[in-house]
């Protein structure tokens, strides 16, 4: 993903968190649900950004994001310290 300055950030899929998209003004990346792909005790969500980017986040099977469905609108978080800058 493309951070503030247009550096890239490396973020591992279980430290992003998705939210739904309540339609307010909010902090984070906006975007869709573009597939669930369920693993048992965890699922990998594949996201669309409104920018075009795409992202993959990992949640356990208990997190209320697993009941999202495809084209979901959803806002993405991440703890800043959980980027890692990649060499330019």
């Amino acid at each position: 993903v493309r951070g503030p300055d247009d550096v890239e950030l490396l973020l591992r899929p279980e430290r992003l968190q998705v939210l739904p998209d309540t339609g307010q003004q909010d902090s984070g990346n906006a975007g869709r649900v573009r597939q669930m792909v369920y693993l048992g005790q965890a699922a990998r969500i594949h996201i669309v950004l409104d920018d075009g980017r795409e992202m993959v986040a990992a949640i356990s099977s208990s997190n209320p994001a697993v009941r999202l469905s495809t084209n979901d609108r959803i806002r993405l978080h991440w703890n800043p310290t959980d980027a890692w800058r990649l060499p330019s």
